[in-house]
């Protein structure tokens, strides 16, 4: 069964992206994101699902479009709201799937209002203290500016230049 976009009723198309499929509309343009789309899309600072979440996304309320997943029973989106005074950004998200509609540049505006929130931003996060006294944290800052590549491009980089990856892959001998 197709979906359709709960803003006009018309069939979504899929076009495929990096590590995701995304359902558009294309008569308006919105843009459907099953959990972990967003994330692929707009990485996990701007994924709004991650938003709506982490809190950084309020709740204004009930709204009237109806969920266009397949995977449970009718359901309105809650709209939810990004960023400050007349540069708000409104998220539809279901509850029930994790879904989320946003309409024709809603995208490009959530990773902008999350590039404007900075440390101003009042998220209430985990952190995890390092013990007193130890040099953790300060090692791991130094091993960051040391390198901008992360720990796994590092590693398949390593595992390209010396030619390990040809004989091995995981500790499996090719045959």
């Amino acid at each position: 069964m197709s979906r359709s976009c709960p803003r006009c009723q018309v069939a979504f198309e899929q076009v495929k992206k990096p590590f995701a499929t995304i359902d558009v509309c294309p008569k308006c343009g919105g843009i459907f994101l099953d959990p972990g789309e967003g994330m692929a899309l707009h990485g996990a600072d701007s994924d709004p699902t991650f938003l709506v979440r982490d809190g950084r996304a309020t709740k204004i309320g009930a709204g009237e479009l109806v969920c266009p997943s397949t995977t449970h029973d009718r359901r309105t989106l809650d709209v939810y709201a990004i960023g400050h005074g007349d540069e708000k950004v409104e998220i539809d998200h279901c509850a029930e799937c994790g879904g989320v509609f946003l309409d024709r540049g809603e995208s490009e505006a959530i990773e902008h209002a999350v590039g404007g929130m900075g440390a101003s931003a009042p998220v209430e996060r985990t952190s995890f203290a390092s013990p007193p006294g130890s040099n953790q944290q300060r090692a791991i800052d130094e091993a960051r500016a040391s390198s901008p590549d992360g720990f796994f491009s590092r590693l398949l980089s390593s595992l390209a230049a010396d030619g390990t990856r040809d004989t091995r892959v995981f500790g499996r001998r090719r045959r």
